[in-house]
């Protein structure tokens, strides 16, 4: 599928998604203590993802909930430092993940990325158990739609849902 259209059927699988939404959860794809994070952050940096690997539409359900799991994770994660005093630095978290510097500058899968760099450089600054021990401490709500947060696993267990980008985006 081209760009263009892949573009077009995730603005109207994100219409569907926001509007087949729970009541206590418009808009909202997680909360971590006070923080939301909109369902529109976690369908953008799943798109933009989609687009980099060149993958169809089979892994959306995994891709978008990695995606959940990482917004989720990484404001934990800026929490806890916030809680530690811990400095996580630009240059920390370019060191902590693999990927290009550039995708850190991008609007759609930037934050995820941030998040994500940010949760491995304040586990490993707290060392694991710790992390892990104040992470449950944490509340974070999870949309149904990405499935069920499990705080002793500190991951996504399950989702109803539905395995297609462009099916969610035409339920938008």
């Amino acid at each position: 599928m081209n760009k263009a259209i892949r573009r077009l059927a995730v603005g109207a699988a994100l219409a569907a998604f926001t509007l087949t939404g729970c009541a206590s959860w418009p808009g909202t794809g997680v909360r971590v203590g006070a923080t939301r994070i909109s369902d529109d952050a976690i369908v953008r940096a799943s798109v933009a993802i989609q687009d980099i690997r060149g993958a169809g539409d089979a892994d959306a359900t995994e891709v978008l909930q990695t995606a959940a799991s990482g917004f989720a994770l990484g404001e934990a994660a800026r929490q806890i430092a916030a809680q530690n005093n811990i400095e996580v630095t630009t240059a920390a978290k370019q060191s902590a993940v693999t990927v290009s510097p550039a995708l850190f500058a991008s609007p759609d899968v930037g934050p995820l990325i941030d998040g994500i760099a940010t949760n491995a450089v304040v586990a490993s600054k707290l060392g694991q158990n710790a992390y892990l021990d104040q992470l449950s401490r944490i509340q974070i709500e999870v949309n149904p739609r990405y499935g069920n947060w499990s705080a002793s696993q500190a991951a996504l267990t399950s989702s109803a849902l539905s395995t297609s980008l462009e099916a969610l985006q035409a339920n938008r």
